[in-house]
């Protein structure tokens, strides 16, 4: 009897955990980074949360850093699992590249670099570029500055369908979408607009 309750026990606590229609996980919190001064690093973000929230019912907690580089130092420390960076910034600032001027050439290089040095994966590109800066730093020299979700290996190990979830968003935040979607802020209103952008792409 004794023994058939702690299987019980074993049994119900697993049927939290198991990634099923949903990867929730009871007691689990994704962390998403992003730069404070960056409108579209936060709307991107509230963006990434909500999906995750939304579909899943994980506890998703949006956490801002003053720049780039304390988002990296934050994911490599696993303060957070999940931060949007761009090629662009991967190639130059990080693996000290300045020669690749290919898209696809550039993009391989960072995820490939970044999971073999880091344990960082790359996703798919987003659809668009940095309006705030890069794109004048490095158009100028040819090396291409799409944005993508990278996000901490064991993470992804935990939470199994967060991939495939995340992947939905490819494509759909294009530089025009994005302009639109912060020409609508109104104060603190990011959440309202991350929401009713999700709802008109059917992803909640």
């Amino acid at each position: 009897m004794k023994k058939f309750k702690v299987l019980l026990a074993l049994l119900f606590t697993i049927s939290f955990c198991l990634p099923q229609a949903s990867m929730a996980c009871v007691g689990k919190t994704i962390v998403i980074g992003s730069k404070d001064e960056s409108k579209t690093q936060r709307m991107v973000g509230e963006i990434i949360a909500m999906l995750i929230q939304e579909r899943t019912g994980t506890s998703v907690k949006l956490v801002s850093y003053k720049n780039a580089a304390e988002c990296r130092k934050a994911i490599l420390d696993a303060d957070i699992d999940i931060y949007v960076e761009y090629v662009g910034s991967a190639l130059t600032e990080v693996l000290k590249i300045d020669n690749i001027t290919d898209e696809k050439k550039a993009f391989k290089t960072v995820k490939d670099q970044y999971k073999e040095k880091f344990n960082l994966v790359w996703l798919a590109s987003y659809g668009f570029d940095n309006p705030e800066g890069l794109l004048s730093k490095y158009q100028g020299k040819g090396i291409p500055t799409a944005a993508a979700p990278v996000v901490r290996k064991d993470t992804l190990k935990k939470f199994p369908a967060l991939h495939r979830l995340l992947k939905k968003l490819t494509g759909k935040i294009t530089n025009k979408t994005l302009d639109g979607l912060i020409k609508k802020l109104d104060g603190d209103n990011y959440k309202k607009i991350a929401r009713n952008f999700l709802r008109s792409n059917r992803l909640i």
